[in-house]
């Protein structure tokens, strides 16, 4: 059972992986793989140019999950939660979503990515705290990452 789980995975992320590479091509936007798996989420590429961008995700796993791109300097693990774990979605800046991403399923998601850190995550019950989260750096012309200005406050 298990070889097989992972004969089909292999085979679903290498077909994924070329489709997302004519997709990209034909579009003139970046294409982003993300897989969603039990309590994971990986990124590939996980460091692309400003611009458009088209995350295709995948679910290869027996759970449902959803996928939020949030813009932040703050790092996946350090996004503002809740009493119950859950990332409080008022106090980031949530860019766009995909609001179900069904068991062995997929969904895509078009969108324009200024240079920036991103943190991407899927914030279902136990989800962000069980390790559903990841970076995605976007750089300017310049391969830089920007990040917030920093605050200004003084010593005395």
């Amino acid at each position: 059972m298990g070889r097989r789980y992972l004969a089909a995975f292999v085979a679903m992320t290498l077909a994924t992986g070329l489709l997302l590479t004519a997709c990209g091509q034909a579009s003139g936007a970046s294409t982003v793989a993300v897989t969603e798996t039990i309590f994971n989420i990986t990124v590939q590429p996980n460091k692309i140019q400003a611009g458009k961008v088209r995350f295709v995700v995948t679910n290869p796993s027996i759970m449902r999950h959803e996928f939020l791109v949030i813009r932040t300097d703050l790092g996946p693990s350090d996004l503002p939660t809740d009493f119950d774990g859950h990332v409080n979605e008022d106090a980031i800046d949530i860019l766009d979503t995909i609001e179900d991403v069904p068991p062995r399923g997929s969904g895509a998601l078009p969108i324009d990515l200024p240079a920036g850190h991103y943190v991407l995550i899927c914030n279902l019950p136990e989800h962000y705290k069980e390790g559903m989260h990841a970076e995605l750096l976007v750089t300017n012309a310049n391969g830089e990452v920007p990040t917030a200005a920093p605050s200004s406050s003084s010593g005395s």
